[in-house]
């Protein structure tokens, strides 16, 4: 029986969840479970590692940890918390902290190969903290008999997420990750999508045959289920109408998330008998971009502005039964988990910019909608056109859209084919 050893590296995923690398994280965790289930022949040891942190964060989340730390442990393995130089609220940190947790995490990846006799080692590096653990494996670890491989899963760069405004110390460390990678034999960078593959290739110069596919998705087993009068209730908390229809948008409070589009789009849609909502989550209160938003926010009286943390709010609007359609507007944007999860409960028609990943994961006009983000206006017009579309149209496009998210948006089944891939 050939013996594995994983090591999942995230600063996201593991104990908290407040990002798409949390859900990605957690999706691959659910993939172990699954893999292990369906490879008898392989003995696959998984160790989940992030970053030590404070259990009154609001982003801590007991509930997933226990959940992953019971996969680890159905295959031998365990959760490991590292240094990572921060104050333990907020994991990601700065280069400083990226230094220590790729180095701590090493350290443990590097004692538990001593321990154990693997005949191979796959480490998969989520995002930036820890895009340098598989070079520091590799290179500690020379006189091992068995196979290391090392994959950097890049869930956003700095050349897309920091465009206008580059981050030159996370730059230079991706930079740096991709150089090692080309020369170095059995590392790797994985790609989430079309868009990624394109972008890692001709932005950063990943070689071709140093990319592997690591494909985005849902877990569908964990998509969340609600009655209409959970849902109601929830409106009705909110000061949320629910005799009208709903247009909405939401996620994590940042600048290229595009709200202040939504909320300059929206203002020309007053004439119409629908009602928005904005729900966003930020970490610091006084965020300049918060405030903003929530000046905004006070000119469109048919809007509810929630500027809070939950998972479960927005799930629960996009499985309402008047939701029409969720917008992402996002200025930058490799790849979101968002447009999978509207189309999921077959409700909400997404509507998507057409920036960098998105247009990819959208068929124009068959499973959802794309839209320039030039003119607010021109927005409008799109989301006054979806809104008040023939009913028969709108079943057909939720259809076509639940049905490509249920066959091909699964990241569980996704995250077997890459380990089926490098584990050889």
């Amino acid at each position: 029986m050939k013996r594995v050893g994983l090591f999942i590296c995230s600063h996201d995923g593991i104990s908290c969840r407040y990002a798409g690398v949390g859900t990605a994280a957690s999706g691959y965790m659910k993939g172990v479970e699954k893999f292990i289930l369906d490879n008898p022949q392989i003995n696959l040891t998984c160790h989940a590692i992030t970053g030590k942190y404070k259990s009154d964060s609001y982003t801590y989340n007991q509930e997933l940890l226990n959940k992953n730390t019971e996969i680890c442990k159905k295959t031998g393995g365990s959760v490991e918390f590292v240094l990572n130089y921060s104050d333990g609220s907020y994991q990601y940190g700065d280069i400083n902290s990226w230094y220590v947790a790729s180095s701590a995490a090493a350290q443990i990846i590097s004692n538990n190969i001593i321990q154990n006799k693997y005949d191979q080692v796959v480490i998969l590096a989520l995002d930036t903290p820890f895009a340098w653990t598989p070079q520091i494996v590799k290179k500690q670890n020379f006189d091992f008999d068995g196979r290391i491989i090392g994959a950097w899963v890049p869930h956003s760069t700095s050349l897309i997420h920091e465009r206008g405004d580059y981050n030159l110390d996370r730059l230079k460390w991706e930079m740096n990750v991709v150089d090692s990678v080309n020369t170095t034999t059995d590392l790797y960078v994985t790609f989430l999508n079309e868009y990624m593959k394109d972008h890692l290739r001709l932005n950063y110069g990943v070689l071709e045959g140093k990319l592997l596919p690591l494909l985005n998705g849902i877990v569908h087993s964990e998509v969340p289920r609600y009655s209409n009068n959970e849902i109601e209730n929830t409106l009705l908390k909110y000061s949320i109408p629910t005799d009208k229809p709903l247009v909405i948008s939401f996620g994590r409070g940042a600048k290229y998330k595009g709200f202040d589009i939504f909320l300059n789009t929206i203002k020309y849609l007053s004439d119409m008998p629908i009602h928005f909502v904005l729900q966003c989550s930020f970490f610091d209160e006084n965020d300049p971009l918060l405030k903003n938003l929530a000046e905004n926010a006070k000119e469109i009286p048919n809007l509810t502005f929630l500027p809070m943390f939950s998972f479960e709010f927005p799930r629960k609007l996009l499985q309402w039964k008047k939701t029409e359609l969720c917008a992402v507007l996002s200025e930058n944007e490799p790849g979101a988990f968002i447009p999978a999860e509207i189309r999921v409960y077959g409700q909400a028609i997404a509507l998507v910019s057409d920036r960098d990943g998105l247009p990819c994961q959208i068929i124009h006009g068959t499973d959802g909608y794309v839209t320039s983000l030039s003119d607010p206006q021109q927005i409008s017009e799109k989301i006054r056109m979806i809104v008040m579309m023939k009913e028969s149209e709108k079943k057909r496009i939720r259809k076509t859209g639940q049905e490509l998210i249920t066959n091909e948006y699964d990241i569980v089944n996704n995250f077997c084919y890459f380990l089926d891939s490098v584990i050889t």
